[in-house]
């Protein structure tokens, strides 16, 4: 249904957010409203056991496989090829493959 990956795909894009967010103000907050760095660890220490309280109230539904395995990837397949073949998808796709090919300066000579 539409339903279905709909909470990790939240979880995945607030990780993402809450990264962007944490890294910005971890440079910012010590900088410019000069917070030390013993307070810095403090209010991170603080927002994780918030984010731990909150996961008691998170729910995710039971999900049940209709037909076999091979019946699930064969689908699955179909929309991942489906989904590949559009252009606006291949293009980044294909810089993203080819970004990461290259060597970085962390790469071994």
């Amino acid at each position: 249904g539409t339903q279905v990956g709909r909470l990790q795909t939240n979880c995945q894009l607030m990780f993402a957010a809450g990264g962007l967010l944490g890294t910005l103000l971890s440079g910012w907050l010590p900088q410019y409203a000069h917070f030390s760095y013993t307070l810095m660890f403090v209010i991170t220490g603080a927002s994780k056991l918030v984010l731990l309280l909150l996961v008691v109230f998170l729910h995710d539904p039971t999900w049940k496989r209709e037909g076999t395995i091979g019946e699930s990837a064969s689908a699955t397949w179909g929309g991942v090829w489906e989904s590949m073949s559009l252009i606006r998808v291949l293009k980044p796709l294909i810089f993203i493959f080819a970004f990461a090919m290259m060597p970085n300066n962390s790469d071994a000579f």
